[in-house]
């Protein structure tokens, strides 16, 4: 194949290209890296935790800076990664005047997450670098590649073209049951039999669920009736949906074993073969999300939900004669739609009239071509009786699309670990989990308490390690009345107590999450205790699902592999959570005491109330000092 070889470290080479632009009176506007028919591998910097990983590019010998380009992105599976092998870039990138982008992912991440973060920053690097055509833009992978292209297309499903994948998991109940139930070797039911607590969250990252927001996004994908690693009824779960729904997509089932289930010189020939473009412009969006940081698409945008982790919906027509935009709505108390007079024109409406929006059927707006954003009336009951541009929904702390968790968000962001009196041992732990290069591969280190500062603040999410009365911060976020508001977990070296339950800290520890009352803007998370001389870090694969907003969890549960999952090698059993839960909307708690606890409360917190008076007079002496 024809092309060269080149590896270079993309800030370096960046500052070498702007030297030539102002030589030779280039606009700098692209930054290209490697010319036509050229490869090689690319570093970037994460923006989470300031790791260096790499990707490989192929530049196909028919660039040309002045036209527009699409791109096939192809991520690998588990045991595999990035190459800059030529044998790798197929000739079809030529012909298809294809730029040809392979991702890492964090290795074993599955592509969510962290890894789904650093993705999107590698593509918004990628259109600086290049002339892109953002409407040919083609995601495939196998296995774990094939679950990533699929789980993130259909969250983004504006981003992309079309999607492909094989052998891949598209539905929680498979890939749950094969590999985190319990039973020494997992088990092969086909039904949820994990904590109620954790459904949502799969259910948000299962593509089977995710189905409706492929209306536009056209997907072929592959099964392997043999194969014993994503079981072959998941695809057809998914191929069920999609017919159902009457999408466009493509799915082959072959009788073959995980590794041949899949061609993905066929998945290129699907994309090409049938020119799919994406239409930033479709009248008719469907998005669906339990989560709001997955809440934009095409035009459309999701800003509220009435009850978080549960489905919502939005959905929209035009009427070209009527100026018209009905928009169906559910369980949603407030959007956006980003008009605009291409948008329109694109449709067939009228840009020297008013247009008209209809939410639910309802006259909620009237007006020119511009961004805007419907509220919800909300009447007895929280019943929407009305929708306009006027916000009377209840203000305070709510949960949005920056601040909403569970635990696992918090590690999508900058964030930094801080740990307290006698607690450098676990953020030690964290750090070196995160730091694996096997793992995340990151590049993160922990911080004593006293090193905060209001830079910190402002700009990371805090990891705090310790209890109320080993770290200062936590102390201040507790019981700090002139802040506007205080973590309502309270966690101490004696007790952890969650709306009146009471829990030893000798026996339990805990983990949690919440918007920081020294900023709103940013969370704070509470970890207190380990687990198998571990904790957050333990899994990191399963991060964005494995913790809700908080968990008790027991220090003295003992690892069995007769009764539990020894293939991803963590139990995920509810025996080992006291409890787990999430806070409401509005970040409240809504737990009502056992009466065995009201007894326990009645007969020991008088007693823990005076130490903990004492030892914050002490605390505050000593910070005083």
């Amino acid at each position: 194949m024809a092309g060269s070889f080149l590896h270079c470290s993309v800030a370096s080479f960046l500052v070498r290209l702007a030297g030539v632009a102002a030589l030779l009176c280039v606009s700098p506007a692209l930054a290209e890296v490697f010319g036509p028919g050229e490869y090689g591998l690319l570093d970037y910097t994460s923006n989470i935790d300031d790791s260096t990983h790499q990707y490989g590019l192929y530049v196909p010998t028919t660039y040309d800076a002045s036209r527009e380009q699409g791109y096939a992105l192809i991520v690998h599976g588990g045991g595999y990664g990035y190459t800059a092998d030529a044998d790798f870039y197929p000739p079809w990138n030529d012909s298809a005047n294809a730029i040809f982008l392979n991702y890492d992912g964090r290795h074993r991440l599955q592509y969510d997450g962290v890894a789904q973060k650093d993705l999107m920053q590698v593509l918004d690097d990628l259109q600086q670098k290049y002339n892109i055509d953002t409407t040919r833009v083609y995601f495939e992978g196998h296995s774990m590649g094939s679950t990533g292209a699929l789980r993130i297309g259909y969250r983004f499903p504006d981003r992309f073209a079309a999607v492909a994948g094989g052998a891949g998991f598209v539905d929680y109940k498979e890939w749950y049951e094969r590999w985190y139930a319990v039973g020494p070797q997992g088990r092969m039911g086909t039904e949820f039999s994990g904590p109620e607590w954790q459904r949502p969250l799969l259910a948000e990252s299962s593509v089977v669920d995710l189905a409706e927001n492929a209306k536009h996004l056209p997907t072929y994908f592959t099964a392997g009736t043999r194969d014993s690693i994503n079981r072959a009824f998941g695809a057809r779960n998914l191929n069920e949906r999609l017919t159902d729904l009457g999408y466009n997509h493509a799915y082959l089932e072959v009788d073959a074993d995980h590794w041949a289930g899949y061609n993905w010189f066929a998945a290129i020939d699907y994309f090409l073969g049938n020119d799919f473009h994406n239409d930033p412009y479709t009248p008719d969006v469907v998005y669906k999300t339990n989560q709001l940081k997955y809440n934009e698409a095409y035009w459309t945008r999701i800003d509220r939900l009435s009850q978080h982790l549960e489905w919502a919906q939005i959905q929209t027509s035009m009427d070209g004669a009527a100026n018209r935009i009905d928009v169906s709505v559910d369980n949603i108390t407030q959007y956006t739609l980003k008009l605009s007079s291409d948008l329109l024109q694109a449709n067939g409406l009228d840009t020297g009239r008013p247009v008209n929006v209809y939410t639910n059927g309802v006259l909620s707006y009237s007006g020119p071509a511009e961004q805007v954003t419907l509220y919800a009336s909300l009447g007895q009951g929280n019943a929407i009786s009305g929708w306009s541009t006027t916000n009377t929904l209840p203000s305070g702390l709510v949960k949005t699309h920056d601040i909403e968790g569970p635990i696992g968000h918090a590690f999508e962001s900058r964030f930094q670990l801080l740990y307290g009196s006698g607690y450098q041992h676990e953020a030690d732990v964290f750090a070196r989990d995160w730091n694996n290069p096997l793992g995340m591969g990151g590049n993160i280190s922990a911080l004593p308490v006293s090193s905060i500062s209001q830079s910190m603040i402002d700009n990371n999410n805090l990891i705090l390690f310790g209890t109320a009365d080993s770290n200062p911060i936590l102390n201040q976020l507790t019981y700090d009345q002139s802040l506007p508001f205080n973590i309502p977990i309270e966690v101490t070296d004696e007790f952890i107590n969650i709306g009146g339950k009471v829990y030893s800290t000798a026996d339990y520890g805990i983990f949690m999450i919440y918007p920081n009352p020294l900023n709103p803007d940013k969370y704070v998370v509470v970890s207190e205790g380990t687990m198998f001389d571990s904790n957050l870090g333990w899994d990191l694969e399963t991060l964005p699902w494995a913790w809700p907003d908080y968990v008790v969890f027991d220090k003295n549960f003992m690892y069995d592999p007769a009764t539990m999952s020894d293939v991803q090698g963590f139990p995920y059993l509810e025996s080992l959570f006291a409890e787990a839960g999430y806070f409401d909307n509005n970040w409240r708690l809504n737990v009502v005491p056992e009466p065995a606890t009201c007894i326990l409360l009645a007969a020991g917190l008088a007693g823990l109330g005076y130490r903990r008076r004492i030892k914050n007079e002490n605390l505050k002496m000593k910070n005083e000092e």
